[in-house]
């Protein structure tokens, strides 16, 4: 044994490996070993309240995530803030953007997939649309917070327990 290597340190190595791991030995990710952890701990009974309420809770965070993880792109938030004025062509969004056609597509794909813009053809042109109202909510209240222009101090003086 080498000087640098403890048996102990090792062993809660492993076990930490096999904590994290499903029954097929694939990496499960946090929401996963909830779940795991959630369904382990039931009885044989019907599940409690808390176990339906930590699902739910975990159904929903990982909704909300996804959509989060959908604005929190730069190009797609400038698409999105593009399309909060209405609705705009791909070309129109390439102008907007300075972007490449490609590198636009592949935003409005994934926009897509999020179901927060919609599309329809006419001829050849593509044109978007907000598809979602909570993202209409969520970029007008980030409007306000990041693009109103406000005094440092009126900003300060607008949060409460400054």
């Amino acid at each position: 044994m080498r000087g640098d290597e403890h048996p102990a340190g090792q062993g809660a190595t492993r076990d930490r490996q096999r904590r994290n791991r499903g029954e097929d030995g694939a990496f499960l990710t946090p929401p996963e070993r909830m779940a795991r952890d959630i369904a382990q701990t039931q009885t044989d009974g019907p599940p409690s309240m808390d176990v339906i309420q930590a699902e739910n809770m975990l159904r929903h965070a990982e909704s909300a995530s996804s959509f989060l993880k959908a604005l929190s792109h730069e190009g797609r938030l400038m698409i999105l803030c593009h399309l909060s004025t209405g609705e705009k062509s791909v070309t129109e969004l390439e102008t907007l953007l300075s972007s490449r056609q490609a590198a636009v597509s592949q935003q409005l794909a994934r926009l897509r997939l999020e179901g927060l813009v919609s599309y329809r053809r006419e001829g050849k042109a593509i044109y978007y649309s907000l598809a979602d109202e909570k993202a209409r909510r969520l970029l007008e209240l980030m409007h306000d917070m990041f693009c109103n222009a406000r005094a440092p101090a009126q900003a300060s003086a607008a949060r409460p327990g400054d």
